[in-house]
């Protein structure tokens, strides 16, 4: 049986690891600090990771876009991503889902995204610029923007299932 001391700093390090990843909050409006819902996407600049080709996000307009923000570090993170993919197959003609990659090394990610399957784009934040102008925090964030670049919603942490396809069509990102 743990003793109160030990149970208490067993409850703070499950708090700080939860907040590291993300607690499971939801809502159509951007958390508050991040881009307001409406307002164009910020600009910033990234690297594909499958050509290592400089872009930014006006290269997603004209379709609805997902950014779902990762590293492999986190296992809420990890849980999702299997489940983005799933919606990207079913999804792709009308939504494009975007993995974004923190934190990582260029080669760790590349080698957990071929362990993982995904086939939806990657691109890589590692300076954490997209992160921040996002105003980030914890891991994972699924930012939804619609065809012409504008913030229309935010998730922070996992996001699941059926929960991806209802969010997208709550935001009007699916017809």
């Amino acid at each position: 049986m743990a003793t109160a001391p030990r149970l208490t700093a067993l409850l703070a390090v499950l708090a700080l690891v939860a907040a590291a990843c993300g607690g499971a909050t939801s809502s159509p409006e951007p958390s508050p600090g991040g881009a307001p819902s409406g307002t164009q996407a910020p600009e910033v600049s990234f690297e594909y990771f499958e050509t290592g080709a400089s872009g930014d996000l006006s290269d997603f307009e004209g379709k609805p876009t997902v950014l779902n923000f990762w590293a492999s570090w986190c296992p809420a993170c990890i849980a999702e991503m299997p489940d983005f993919e799933d919606h990207h197959v079913k999804f792709g003609d009308e939504v494009q889902i975007i993995g974004v990659n923190t934190q990582d090394t260029r080669e760790r990610a590349l080698r957990f995204v071929g362990e993982t399957g995904v086939t939806y784009p990657i691109i890589e934040d590692l300076d954490d610029n997209m992160f921040s102008a996002f105003q980030g925090f914890g891991m994972p964030v699924t930012i939804f923007l619609n065809a012409e670049g504008e913030v229309v919603g935010r998730f922070d942490g996992g996001l699941f299932g059926d929960d991806i396809e209802a969010k997208m069509r709550e935001l009007g990102l699916l017809g």
